[in-house]
C-alpha cells in the first residue's frame, strides 16, 4: 500500500513545495555559504541529541533539491526503524539547479543558480560530512 499512497503523495509535495513551504523542516545549507556549514548544522542540536542524518542534494528525484525528500525518507525510518521524529535531522545541500522551470519560478525556494558540480561540489559535500561528523559523531549519515 505504501507504493501506491507514499511515491506519488511525496512527488507531488516535492514539485510544489515551494508553493505550499509554511516553515523550514530540516536543515538548508548553501553551496555559496560554505564557511557558515558547521555553523548552521550546530543548531540542530547537541552531539547526543541527533541519531540519523538524511541529505539529500535533490538533482536524481525530479531535480528539484527539496527537504521533502529527506523528510519522507526520514518518515520511514521512524516508521520502520522506530528512530524518534525528534532524534532525525533532514538537509539539503542546495547547489543550485539545471530545471529551467524552476530557475524562471517566482516562488522557487532554492538557489537559482544553474547546478555546480565537479571539485567545487566534492569539497562541499566533504565539509557537510566533515562537519556532520564532528558535531553528531554517534549519528547515522545517510547520503
Amino acid at each position: 500500500m505504501f507504493s501506491i499512497i507514499y511515491t506519488p503523495t511525496e512527488g507531488d509535495a516535492i514539485q510544489n513545495f515551494s508553493r505550499l513551504f509554511r516553515q523550514p523542516q530540516g536543515c538548508f545549507l548553501n553551496i555559496f555559504d560554505r564557511d557558515r556549514v558547521y555553523d548552521n548544522l550546530a543548531q540542530w542540536g547537541m552531539a547526543d541529541d541527533i541519531d540519523y542524518i538524511v541529505v539529500t542534494d535533490g538533482e536524481e528525484i525530479l531535480g528539484v533539491g527539496g527537504i521533502l525528500i529527506s523528510v519522507a525518507k526520514l518518515v520511514l525510518t521512524t516508521l520502520c526503524a522506530g528512530i524518534h521524529p525528534a532524534r532525525t535531522l533532514p538537509v539539503v545541500l542546495d547547489c543550485g539547479t539545471d530545471n529551467h522551470q524552476l530557475l524562471n519560478d517566482e516562488l522557487y525556494l532554492g538557489l537559482r543558480r544553474p547546478r555546480v558540480r565537479g571539485q567545487e561540489y566534492d569539497e562541499f559535500v566533504d565539509n557537510f560530512v566533515q562537519s556532520a561528523r564532528k558535531l553528531y559523531p554517534k549519528a547515522y549519515i545517510h547520503l
